[in-house]
């Protein structure tokens, strides 16, 4: 069906016979494909005989998703390295036959011939984040240039205020099993660690033994499976020993496996980014940025409204994003300011369409956080029939996609985005059209 998806009517299904138990169900019917992606992007298994596994997802033009059923796929892959099976759950499993090897699985739906790339690696490569070149640009108390393994290195007192952070963090490839450092011991039982923050800010420390060894020796920090990606690498530190210490430290490496890049995503643009004069043609307009209103937009968003409003069926829900998700309960916070606004705009007649306003602010909402608001209006568009979008103002640039049905806009800090509104568009269109900023 074009457009969608659209929630179907309800099939009933009755049991028995002469007024016997029974029940609904609601089915959604989605779109035609509009492509093909495999979770997760890329595989790294560590040595032979190991196992990971994948789904295949399809999605229309609205973002909305369904699996694909192993049997309407084929896969090509090279069959002396890796063995794929279907593993009865709607996915695959694929293991490796030998012990070090990089390679690619494309997947195409026979249907259609749409195509998604998966990234396999076994094994494990060395990848260099830090050689302590600049290490007179590590600041920190306690840390300082000194001679290294060999070249330039890093030393670094012992004690509980002693730390080493790098002029930027350091990003670690995703998919990592350890990180390599090179520690030249004093004997004195110190214990050095790598301090990393994952993709939500949360840190995590990977420490090293107690130094009981004199002259340079590398330590191995495994990095747990349960860590949040991507990692960066936030400062290295030294916790004391029995004796005072002072530690030497050079090189420091990732190990992962040789996986190479994930499949690059789609290029194409979404739907809802045209022109200045398909956003004229809504029946309403409306811009973000910090130009007062004007040249045919109704309104414009800024970023600093606080309470919710409504305007021309549509249900502006501005979120503060001040705060940190598990800053003093601001996640719960916003949280509950959704579900209140969601709950007035399923009631009331006149909101068509409901539009969460979010200041940027990079990090602040944690992953667990996103997927749930993401979530919630999915929901509340698969519901109520009502339209949804999330619109992010001061980001550091434009970009348009969507999930589920629910459009996602990011405007710049720079220049002027022009929407065009149509809240009552049918059912299948596009209720708004995005004109991006001119550079």
């Amino acid at each position: 069906m074009a457009g969608g998806p659209l929630a179907g009517p309800p099939v009933r299904a009755a049991a028995g016979a002469g007024g016997g138990p029974e029940g609904v169900l609601r089915l959604e019917v989605l779109g035609p494909l509009a492509g093909l992606r495999a979770g997760p992007g890329r595989i790294g298994l560590e040595r032979r005989g190991e196992s990971a596994g994948f789904v295949l997802t399809g999605y229309d033009a609205q973002g909305a998703t369904a699996p694909v059923e192993p049997r309407d796929l084929t896969l090509d892959y090279d069959r002396s390295r890796w063995r794929v099976t279907e593993d009865g759950r709607g996915g695959f499993t694929v293991t490796a036959l030998v012990p070090q090897a990089s390679g690619r699985l494309t997947a195409t739906v026979r249907t259609t011939g749409a195509t998604a790339g998966l990234a396999l690696g076994v094994g494990s490569v060395a990848a260099p984040l830090a050689g302590f070149e600049d290490a007179a640009a590590w600041t920190g108390p306690g840390a300082a240039p000194a001679e290294g393994h060999p070249g330039p290195g890093l030393a670094l007192e012992a004690r509980a205020d002693a730390a080493a952070a790098p002029p930027r963090p350091l990003p670690v490839p995703e998919l990592t099993r350890a990180l390599s450092l090179w520690v030249g011991g004093d004997g004195s039982g110190a214990r050095p660690a790598v301090e990393l923050a994952g993709a939500d800010g949360v840190p995590l420390t990977l420490r090293g033994p107690a130094v009981d060894w004199t002259g340079w020796r590398e330590v191995r920090l495994p990095v747990p499976a349960t860590a949040e990606q991507p990692l960066r690498v936030t400062r290295l530190s030294a916790a004391p020993g029995a004796r005072p210490g002072r530690l030497l430290l050079d090189t420091l490496t990732a190990t992962t496996p040789p996986t190479g890049p994930a499949a690059p995503g789609t290029a194409r643009p979404d739907p809802v980014v045209g022109t200045a004069a398909q956003a004229a043609a809504r029946p309403w307009r409306f811009a973000v940025g910090g130009a007062p209103a004007g040249g045919g937009a109704e309104l414009v968003l800024t970023g600093t409204e606080r309470a919710p409003f409504l305007h021309r069926g549509v249900r502006f829900v501005p979120l503060d994003t001040g705060r940190r998700t598990l800053d003093r309960g601001a996640g719960l916070a916003r949280m509950r300011a959704l579900g209140q606004a969601l709950e007035a705009a399923a009631r009331e007649p006149g909101t068509a369409a409901l539009a969460v306003v979010l200041p940027y602010a990079p990090d602040t909402l944690d992953r667990k956080e996103t997927a749930l608001l993401a979530l919630r209006l999915a929901e509340f568009r698969r519901t109520t029939g009502k339209k949804a979008a999330v619109l992010t103002v001061g980001a550091p640039r434009f970009t348009a996609g969507r999930q589920e049905g629910v459009l996602t806009v990011a405007a710049p800090r720079t220049g002027r985005t022009l929407f065009g509104a149509d809240a009552f568009a049918a059912p299948g269109r596009d209720w708004l059209s995005v004109a991006p900023p001119q550079p």
